[in-house]
């Protein structure tokens, strides 16, 4: 097997040698990166591969990267290069041959179409609106291709690359494949997932068949293959079956182009046969075929002539459980024994018709670490190919190209396998079968296979098949009460692979250990032990076993006492932990694992080490001595003459299980190997170590200090150890044999005298219950326990007295220092009341004098108070009395005021009242004045003409002009008083007349003014002043106040 590392190189040769063939037929394995494969043959998750595909004929490989890179595989002229990198993840690859095309699903939805030896972009089909899932191109014309999706499949016309027609489905029904039905590409067939099967005519693109069976309603199909000229169809699913449909008669009739004919009532006859897998499978992933043309010294499985030539070939199925099986179908050969009915419907049989049998060839993917599981697999377009032209062209001469098949596994990994290679290494052995007797009668099934003697290291499938309309049974028998993993893990596998790799990976070797030791996990059983608790002699285990490690100190106490409470031996035994650590170490994170791998070790290999307890095992000491007696005298020689015996050299390993000289890495590689041998390997192993140290052993003389290197880690190759091991297991006489003495001492100690070899067998734990063990001096070991018990009894009594003395003693002496304490408090409180004593005198003598100086600056404090209201008092007092001065000036002005007011008052009242008597006065004065003037004017108008002045006089008492007024009458009465002969002007009368004039003349004014303001009209109005009076009556009111104060003279008496 070579590994092609393509990330750091984007070309390069594929081989520098022919591939050596092997029973797998691997030719090449590809990964994606360099550092994955020489780790844990994983690739990183940004370079795993994401879909490949042969070309027609098997001389390419295509396969792409997550990464979007296209690399190209050419057997033929043994290279490799990069095509294309697209940035974009590959879905699926296709190739077009008759184009030189090729098509390139990606997860954007799109198909890309690429040249395929230069790898430049043709052109882009998109339409899609889910993931591409399958691409199928039309094999001869390569005129059409057809891309599939969840729920739609669209036909493309890559002549002008455009969509030609769209095929959709429901939303409950998804698409499993559509694909050309070879060799020619005339019809389509389409296959959903609830087993509808539809064939189309590529040309009118017409529905032509419908292929179902009433029998099997629901087929759940999710993949289906055809023959190499597609007369017949196999189809799987969901479901451990396997449909073989003959289509022979019905492409004839197709090739006719006549679509009038109804095959909806005769579906039945088309399903030739119908493959039941065993009960393992449940169902089917993929299936293919390939047919014996393209495969090397195949006829050789075909004795006879009356099998179907399109039938021969093979039938490559992988199912869920990741395995890929090779199907071949045979009739009846010289086996005798092994026959069966014919599959075929009950309608068919015949009393000549031959029996088939579909058998198992080869598997791949065991789930072993040289064949892992798989995950998908490939092949040539085997239906397209021209075997004619297969021998003109270039091909290798180590491998056949036709026959290539490539896998995917698990891990990442591309494997390319030969079959012809498979075929060859498969010629020399027989191929085993089951027979299944199918009858109406529903007898029971009879299972009869033939072992393959010669490959053991490769597993068998078992299968039959079998068609019945009414029945249709297979008998698993025994085939599956074997262990789950089929043999793959047994101890013969595991020693080649001990032998090659020296241990087992520490990722599978937990697994490993469980399978080989095979622990039932009783779970139950271990909680019940769990649940007693710590046991007594393991309570102070961290004392005397410090660990940094707190939880898995308490880890190791749990399993310590599990072991303990399931076998008393257990809890005497002083060295247990000291066993039980390394193998906890390695399943601290399960408890359980942990105990029940403790315990069978315990039990398998240092079963026969308690025969003598508790002194040390000395037949199994005395083996290990006969060992280096008979393997190394001088070093024997040398432990004999410094006194240094199997208890210093031999029994502290076997204590430790050598996990004291050993490193841990160091004690899995031990480990490994005698898990996978005999228990006569560790007494070897111990052996072997005394020996491979004989150089510095010799030269020790003291015996500490062959007891320190027996405690100390060694620097010794464990592969040495295990090796020399080996060789004195295989060179040691048969007497001296610790196998056979072993055996002799389980055949003395269960006096089975049969020739079975018991002491070898291996013995697991049982299950829901874990076993007895007795093999053990039991008197001893319950002597001890009561001993133990006795001496656990007294000491708890001594522990018991001792703390009540203990007791005692502490309450006394707390008693005695309570007392001694109450004294000195006692004393401590006298001396406290005196100084508090002394204290208060001394605070009293203060607050003595404080009160004094207190009541003096109390009295100085209220005489100034005094002082203060005093001088309050006297200032309030001023204050008062000039506030009382201003009262009495502000009542004697306001008194002045109100007097002198009334004075006004009165003299105005006074003045008024005369003012209007002389007013009075006056009008009469003038209304007598004129009518005297009348009289006169009259009399005198008798004797002259009319004079002016006295048409003014009568005018002009009407005008409203005040002064002409007042000097009308002023002038009238002097002229009256003028000519009357009464009247004596004075000095007196004339300033009266002068005055009253003033007055009137004012007083006449000031009422004009009050007429013409507009206030003033509605005062003086005559309804609102009735008593308001006129001129003439005011001017009266005047001479009659001048009258009665005698300040005018009445000159008429």
């Amino acid at each position: 097997m070579r590994g092609l590392f393509i990330l750091r190189e984007k070309s390069g040769v594929l081989f520098r040698n022919n591939p050596a063939n092997n029973p797998r037929g691997e030719i090449l394995s590809v990964c994606s990166s360099k550092s994955d494969s020489t780790g844990n043959g994983r690739s990183t998750i940004s370079n795993q591969i994401s879909a490949y595909h042969f070309s027609p004929g098997g001389y390419k490989l295509y396969f792409a990267l997550n990464s979007g890179d296209l690399y190209c595989l050419d057997f033929a002229k043994n290279w490799y290069q990069l095509i294309a990198s697209l940035n974009r993840g590959i879905t699926y690859i296709c190739l077009c041959e008759p184009r030189g095309y090729v098509l390139l699903g990606l997860n954007d939805n799109s198909i890309r179409i690429l040249d395929d030896e230069s790898g430049k972009e043709i052109n882009s089909l998109s339409g899609h609106t889910y993931r591409i899932s399958y691409i199928s191109v039309q094999p001869v014309s390569g005129r059409y291709g057809l891309s599939t999706a969840l729920s739609e499949t669209i036909l493309w016309d890559l002549d002008t690359s455009t969509c030609r027609c769209r095929l959709h489905i429901g939303q409950k029904v998804n698409m499993v494949s559509v694909t050309f039905i070879p060799p020619r590409g005339e019809q389509i067939v389409s296959c959903f997932q609830d087993g509808s099967i539809y064939v189309w005519s590529t040309d009118s693109l017409q529905c032509l068949l419908r292929l179902s069976n009433s029998d099997y309603p629901n087929q759940l199909y999710r993949t289906i293959t055809f023959t190499s000229k597609g007369h017949y169809l196999f189809a799987a699913g969901r479901s451990p079956f396997v449909y073989l449909w003959d289509l022979k008669g019905y492409v004839n009739c197709l090739s006719q182009d006549s679509p009038d004919v109804d095959y909806s009532n005769s579906n039945n006859r088309f399903l030739r046969e119908l493959i039941k897998l065993p009960e393992p499978i449940k169902s089917v992933r993929r299936i293919e075929w390939i047919p014996k043309s393209c495969l090397i010294d195949f006829n050789q499985f075909y004795h006879d002539s009356m099998i179907c030539d399109e039938l021969s070939g093979l039938l490559l199925l992988l199912g869920t459980d990741k395995r890929l099986r090779l199907l071949i179908r045979t009739c009846e050969n010289s086996r005798k024994s092994l026959a069966c009915t014919e599959n075929l419907p009950k309608h068919q049989l015949s009393k000549n018709s031959t029996p088939i049998y579909w058998k198992c060839l080869f598997t791949f993917g065991c789930g072993s670490l040289e064949d892992p599981l798989l995950s998908s697999f490939s092949l040539p377009a085997y239906s397209i190919l021209d075997l004619s032209d297969c021998q003109g062209k270039e091909r290798n001469k180590s491998f056949n190209c036709h026959s290539l098949l490539a896998i995917l596994d698990d891990h990442g990994l591309l494997h390319i396998n030969d079959l012809s290679i498979v075929i060859s290494f498969l010629n020399s052995s027989s191929i085993p079968v089951i027979k299944v007797k199918n009858e109406i009668s529903n007898e029971k099934s009879s299972l009869k296979h033939t072992e393959n003697n010669t490959r053991n290291d490769f597993p068998t499938f078992k299968m039959s098949t079998s068609y019945n309309k009414h029945i249709c049974t297979t008998n698993p028998g025994p085939l599956h009460k074997k262990d789950p993993t089929n043999g793959f893990l047994d101890r013969k596998r595991l020693r080649l692979l001990l032998r090659e790799f020296g241990k087992f990976p520490n990722k599978y070797r937990l697994f490993i250990w469980r399978s080989v030791l095979q622990i039932p996990c009783n779970t139950q059983a271990f909680s019940i032990l769990q649940k007693k608790g710590i046991h007594p002699a393991y309570d102070l285990l961290s004392t005397r076993y410090p660990m940094r490690s707190q939880r898995l100190l308490k880890a190791l106490q749990k399993t310590c006492s599990a072991l303990a409470y399931w076998c008393p031996l257990f809890g005497e035994t002083d060295w247990l932990p000291l066993f039980v650590f390394p193998f906890l170490k390695l399943h601290q994170n399960n408890l359980l694992h942990a105990f029940e791998v403790a315990a069978t070790v315990l039990i398998n290999w240092c079963g026969t080490w308690f025969e003598f307890f508790p002194n040390p095992p000395i037949n199994i000491l005395c083996m290990i001595e006969n060992i280096i007696a008979y393997a190394d005298p001088e070093l024997y020689r040398h432990f004999v003459q410094y006194n240094i015996t199997t208890e210093i050299y031999a029994w502290p390993l076997l204590q430790t299980g050598l996990s004291e000289v050993f490193n841990e890495d160091e004690w899995f590689c031990l480990w490994d190997s005698l898990i996978c041998y005999s228990p006569s390997l560790l007494l070897a192993a111990v052996a072997s170590y005394s020996i491979c140290a004989r150089g510095p052993l010799l030269m020790v003389q003291n015996t500490d200090t062959f007891e320190a290197y027996y405690h100390s880690q060694s620097t010794l190759p464990i592969s040495n150890i295990i090796e020399r091991a080996h060789q004195l297991l295989t060179s040691i006489p048969s007497d001296i044999h610790p196998e056979k003495l072993l055996y002799s001492l389980i055949q003395t100690d269960t006096q089975n005298k049969n020739k079975e070899n018991t002491c070898l067998s291996f013995q697991p734990l049982t299950s829901p219950y874990y076993p007895i063990i007795t093999r053990y001096p039991k008197f001893i070991v319950n002597y001890h326990i009561q001993e133990r018990e006795r001496i656990r009894e007294e000491e708890k009594e001594y522990l018991r007295q001792k703390a009540t003395i203990e007791d005692m003693q502490r309450r006394a002496q707390l008693m005695t220092n309570e007392e001694h304490n109450w004294y000195r408090q006692q004393q401590l409180l006298l001396d406290a009341e005196d100084h508090r004593r002394t204290l208060l005198a001394e605070e009293e003598n203060k607050l003595r004098e404080q009160r004094k100086r207190l009541s003096a600056l109390i009295r100085e404090v209220k005489l100034h108070e005094l002082s203060l209201a005093e001088e309050s008092r006297c200032h309030f007092r001023q204050l008062d009395i000039r506030r009382r001065q201003c009262e009495l000036n502000k009542l004697e002005q306001e008194l002045t005021r109100l007097t002198n007011c009334r004075i006004d008052e009165i003299d105005a009242a006074t003045y008024a009242a005369e003012l209007a008597g002389l007013r009075e006065k006056l009008h009469q004065r003038r209304a007598e004045t004129l009518a005297i003037i009348n009289e006169q004017l009259q009399s005198r108008d008798r004797n002259q003409p009319p004079n002016k002045e006295c048409l003014f006089l009568t005018s002009s008492p009407d005008t409203n002009d005040s002064i002409t007024h007042d000097r009308y009458l002023e002038r009238n009465v002097n002229e009256v008083h003028s000519h009357s002969p009464d009247y004596v002007k004075t000095s007196v009368d004339s300033d009266v007349a002068k005055s009253n004039l003033k007055r009137n003349s004012s007083y006449n004014k000031s009422c004009d003014a009050n007429f013409n303001h507009p206030s003033s009209q509605r005062r003086m109005d005559p309804v609102n002043y009735p008593q308001f009076l006129c001129r003439e009556e005011t001017e009266g009111v005047y001479a009659a106040a001048e009258a009665n104060t005698g300040r005018a003279v009445n000159r008429y008496g």
